[in-house]
């Protein structure tokens, strides 16, 4: 080795000055390179030992929110744990080091997994992942269902959210009271979700959950939860009727769009309905103003044309049942003649009988038209009723009933009437009282008590009513 050294120094110093120079640029050269690969070499391990710590940490987990039972207010606690937490640490990481800094950033919604939402033996029937966006965090809107002692099938929605420290929790739970008012899902076999969707109303864009939720006397209700702030945003409730059919259409702002069975009112006085079903009513709310406002409102009847079944007079007219024409056993339908109806020309709308065909059209509903009344007609019309009206009006009158005949009795020959004698005036003596004594001398008794009765007038003779028949004179031959 030291012969080398000294072959070596011997070489060094039998150069030239030029050859001096390039020989130590080469050796710095040299020298540099190794100190790249050196700290090359350095870098690349680091990266290893961050790999294989990635690798041996465990999955994030959510602590799920208390399941609520009846009465019992459910919990809303729940958290995400960093992963260095929830997992030993690797071995080939010593006990002492810290965790690496990217176990201790929270995990984004769509890293974390479906088993650490739902608690243990639910159902997930739903899950929406909103990504973060204009200061508002990464959020998960989920919505299962979990069967109960009963063995119905009870259903939760739940907001979860992360905090400030990074660790996830429920912010919003539909089955415990908001703000002090009742829950909205109550935990009740009788309590369903129909309608279920997060999407903008308006063009905000602020994400809102829309979902339908039906109480144990069969009424529904809409529920709007804005998810820009849930904990603290007040719910919008829309009433709705039992058994409706309800839909949300896309687009914007958010419509709604509710069917809901039709029936005669009990105070119709329809005896023929039966409580049966005569229409639809199609019911359109849009957004506006922070709350779902009706935009429109058509009625739809089973049938516009039928026989006639039942009238009776209603508070603002007439009330008309009619069967549909497929014959007995088929839908009925019923409407409401008001003085806003035309009716047809020589049609007298009360003389309608069971049986006559009719024909209708209806009146658009007005913005204050009472929910669950009639449909009020536009139009009406029957055929039959008509013609045979008509047919009554054009009939002769009877003609009066002639009198009876007077009889006269057969003429005679009348008879000359003979004139009667005047009576003879007859003297009645009347008894006197007895004269006073006087000078003068008295009259004599027989005049004195004579009292003379005027003779009756005789009876003129009557003119002879017909004259006597003259003989027919004889014609010459």
């Amino acid at each position: 080795m030291s012969a080398r050294r000294a072959g070596l120094a011997a070489r060094c110093a039998g150069l030239s000055g030029s050859d001096r120079v390039t020989a130590g640029l080469w050796l710095a050269l040299a020298l540099s390179l190794a100190v790249v690969a050196a700290g090359a070499l350095a870098h690349s391990g680091s990266r290893s030992a961050r790999r294989a710590g990635r690798t041996a940490a465990a999955p994030a987990a959510i602590a799920p929110p208390a399941e609520a039972s009846a009465g019992t207010a459910p919990a809303v606690a729940g958290s995400i744990v960093a992963a260095a937490e929830a997992a030993p640490a690797a071995a080939a990481t010593p006990a002492s080091s810290a965790p690496a800094p990217w176990l201790q950033a929270p995990l984004s919604a769509d890293a974390v997994p479906d088993t650490a939402i739902a608690p243990a033996g639910a159902t997930l029937v739903r899950r929406v992942n909103l990504a973060a966006v204009d200061g508002r965090p990464d959020t998960i809107v989920a919505y299962w269902q979990t069967v109960a002692a009963g063995g119905c099938a009870q259903p939760r929605i739940v907001v979860f959210r992360p905090d400030a420290g990074g660790q996830w929790a429920a912010v919003w739970d539909a089955s415990a009271g908001q703000n002090g008012n009742a829950p909205l899902v109550p935990a009740s076999c009788d309590a369903a979700v129909g309608l279920f969707a997060v999407r903008p109303l308006d063009a905000s864009g602020t994400p809102f959950l829309v979902f339908s939720a039906t109480g144990a006397d069969g009424s529904q209700r809409v529920i709007a939860q804005a998810l820009d702030d849930p904990a603290h945003a007040p719910s919008v409730v829309l009433p709705v009727a039992a058994a409706a059919q309800i839909s949300l259409a896309d687009g914007l702002p958010g419509s709604l769009q509710i069917e809901t069975s039709l029936t005669a009112p009990d105070g119709a006085g329809l005896a023929e309905l039966r409580g049966e079903a005569i229409g639809r009513t199609d019911d359109l709310f849009r957004w506006q103003d922070g709350g779902f406002a009706l935009s429109s409102r058509n009625l739809t009847l089973n049938c516009l044309a039928g026989s006639v079944l039942d009238m009776t007079t209603s508070a603002n007219g007439l009330a008309i049942a009619f069967r549909c024409p497929a014959g007995p056993g088929s839908a009925v339908t019923a409407i409401e003649v008001t003085p806003a109806t035309q009716i047809a020309p020589n049609l007298l709308i009360g003389g309608l009988r069971t049986g006559d065909d009719i024909s209708v059209s209806l009146l658009p509903p007005g913005p204050d038209a009472a929910p669950g009344g009639l449909p009020v007609a536009a139009q009406v019309s029957s055929q039959s009723a008509a013609a045979r009206q008509a047919a009554s009006r054009s009939a002769p009158a009877p003609a009066p009933a002639a009198p009876h005949a007077v009889v006269a009795p057969p003429a005679t020959s009348p008879q000359p009437r003979q004139p009667v004698a005047a009576p003879v005036p007859t003297i009645t003596n009347v008894a006197a009282p007895a004269a006073e004594d006087n000078s003068q001398p008295a009259p004599s008794a027989a005049v004195a008590n004579t009292t003379i009765e005027p003779p009756a007038r005789p009876i003129p003779l009557q003119p002879v009513s017909a004259a006597t028949a003259r003989p027919i004179p004889q014609q010459g031959r």
